[in-house]
């Protein structure tokens, strides 16, 4: 329970640290810089993690065979809407590859690739701080690229994490439920 109350307070202080941006930037120039989070969210969400998903081709089988892949937990979020962008503030919790919890909070920024109506499909990256067992639940920052395709409220979100023979490429996806 300590652990969650760390994470939202650390969420809400990242809001309040966030740069200035304006609407009337084009793509190009808002996506040098994260972009003012103030007033009321338009939406808050609820994340449900669903898969982390690991490179077939950069793991043995005999690893994948003893990594986790359902990794269960919970989240929520806080979300910011503009014309082309969302920004979100988030924190989550799951058991990771090796069965330990992690928690996860960070910012979120995604560009809205195709959005007719409900639909919406969106990529952007996100600057996480990750908490695991592997290093003594010490926060560390992780950049991440991540996408999201939604239909109204529920979406299906995910991040990848880039790596090499045996580390790290791997996908963990979860589904968002906005209220």
């Amino acid at each position: 329970m300590k652990h969650l109350f760390l994470i939202t307070a650390l969420m809400l202080g990242a809001g309040a640290v966030a740069a200035d941006s304006t609407d009337s930037e084009n793509f190009a120039e808002s996506r040098k810089k994260p972009a003012k989070i103030s007033g009321r969210p338009d939406s808050l969400g609820v994340y449900i993690p669903f898969t982390i998903w690991h490179n077939r081709w950069s793991y043995s089988e005999d690893r994948i065979e003893r990594y986790n892949e359902d990794p269960g937990g919970f989240g929520f979020d806080m979300e910011w809407r503009g014309d082309k962008d969302r920004k979100t503030l988030y924190a989550m919790t799951f058991t990771d590859s090796n069965y330990f919890t992690q928690y996860v909070w960070g910012y979120a920024q995604l560009w809205n690739m195709y959005a007719p109506g409900r639909l919406n499909m969106s990529a952007g990256w996100t600057l996480s701080m990750q908490m695991r067992h592997e290093y003594g639940y010490i926060p560390i920052p992780l950049p991440l690229p991540i996408a999201s395709v939604g239909y109204g409220p529920i979406a299906i979100q995910a991040a990848y994490v880039p790596g090499w023979k045996n580390f790290g490429n791997v996908v963990i996806a979860w589904g968002r439920i906005g209220f």
